[in-house]
């Protein structure tokens, strides 16, 4: 079985129609940078202005918290400190 490479020039009128029909592989990747080019404005929309705007304006209530402990002072009793001769 022979491979053969044709270059094609078409010469096309100003007004003719032409009409492509991609693959599926064409179709799933515009798909795809559809899909995540929308997704970000939306996601944006939604999680920033909206849920940020109820935080910041108090509309939801919210708490912050900390799991990490804070530091605790500690100073011995005279009772736990012994000296040594």
């Amino acid at each position: 079985m022979q491979q053969v490479k044709i270059d094609l020039v078409i010469d096309i009128p100003k007004n003719q129609r032409i009409r492509y029909t991609p693959n599926f592989s064409e179709q799933l990747m515009n798909f795809l940078v559809q899909y995540v080019g929308l997704l970000i404005p939306s996601v944006y929309v939604i999680y920033e202005l909206m849920l940020g705007y109820g935080f910041r304006r108090n509309v939801l209530k919210g708490k912050i918290s900390s799991e990490i402990k804070q530091e605790q002072t500690f100073e011995p009793k005279k009772s736990m400190i012994r000296t040594y001769n």
